[in-house]
């Protein structure tokens, strides 16, 4: 892979190659005071990286939280920094990449220790009881794969007894589709490992509660025709990287063909503030292979009902944070 992905461009010119895709910190407050100044309102700190292996990521995140943005994070929760139940319970939702039912399938999918299965699952029972009080939502992720789906029904059970708001089902994502799902058992050839999956999310579907839901979308994947050629994500989602490039959204990041633009550049070239990506950065291309490809359609209806976004409610935005020394 190319170093020049992972290139930072100082503000001379200069570059600096920087293949840990990591944002300073500095940056990282300049680039949040330009999203407000632009009418940004939400963040979600996400990955093409671990938000949380950043040395400065819960300054970051509470200066976020001091300008007025809603935020939200995707971790893998493996890593809980001195602080951080101060500021992720201002957040709007927390979700946790789980992604395997047991400890022998984590380590396998995750390439580590089985034992960090346990801790992970004891940092989500944590946040979900720091974050309780605040209304943060906190919930898991659970990518199926064709290696990891037999231990489904454990695993949300797993999620289920931290006290997990819900668990969010989905395939994982693949240019041949839904293909690799359609293997035959080594046991049951008259059955594939889909119908298995299938039925195995029918029964994960049962441990659901008032207080727990399991979210199904391991249909709503790849191979389906957008319900609409407006793509909404890419109008209303930008995706910035830690190489400080911006991308229409997180399935092209990384990529020439999702390159719209560099951080460098400002807002000048690349969005207007009448609302939106310019019409020229959308492509709508690689829809067929988005997991949020049905979602274009309700985007567009929300859209079309949006007014206005208020302006900062007080000078440092309406949210007062209850850890100023983390704002040095």
């Amino acid at each position: 892979m190319s170093a020049e992905q992972f290139v930072e461009y100082s503000e001379d010119g200069t570059r600096n190659h920087n293949p840990n895709r990591m944002i300073s910190r500095d940056k990282a407050f300049e680039i949040l005071d330009d999203a407000w100044e632009l009418g940004v309102r939400s963040i979600i700190f996400t990955g093409g990286g671990e938000p949380t292996v950043h040395p400065d990521h819960l300054e970051i995140f509470a200066y976020a939280l001091s300008l007025g943005f809603d935020c939200s994070l995707n971790t893998n929760g493996l890593l809980q920094r001195k602080g951080w139940e101060q500021v992720l319970s201002c957040f709007k939702y927390v979700r946790f990449s789980i992604d395997a039912g047991c400890a022998e399938d984590y380590a396998r999918v995750r390439r580590v220790p089985a034992s960090q299965y346990a801790k992970v699952l004891q940092h989500l029972k944590a946040a979900v009881e720091a974050c309780a009080l605040r209304g943060c939502v906190v919930g898991a992720g659970y990518v199926i794969t064709p290696d990891n789906y037999e231990a489904l029904v454990e695993g949300v059970e797993h999620i289920r007894n931290t006290g997990a708001a819900y668990v969010r089902l989905a395939s994982m994502q693949s240019t041949e589709g839904l293909s690799p799902f359609e293997q035959p058992l080594p046991d049951i050839p008259s059955c594939t490992i889909l119908q298995d999956v299938r039925q195995r999310i029918v029964a994960a579907k049962q441990l659901e509660t008032p207080m727990f839901q399991v979210v199904d979308l391991f249909d709503t994947a790849m191979g389906q025709v957008p319900a609409d050629a407006f793509c909404g994500m890419q109008q209303f989602v930008l995706y910035l990287g830690g190489n400080l490039k911006l991308y229409r959204c997180c399935y092209t990041a990384y990529t020439e063909l999702g390159e719209i633009g560099a951080e460098r550049d400002r807002h000048k070239k690349w969005v207007s503030r009448g609302g939106g990506v310019r019409a020229g950065a959308v492509c709508t291309s690689l829809c067929d292979l988005c997991l949020l490809g049905c979602l274009c359609h309700n985007l567009f209806s929300v859209a079309s009902q949006v007014q206005t976004l208020p302006g900062r409610a007080h000078e440092g935005g309406p949210f007062s944070p209850p850890f100023p020394s983390l704002l040095r």
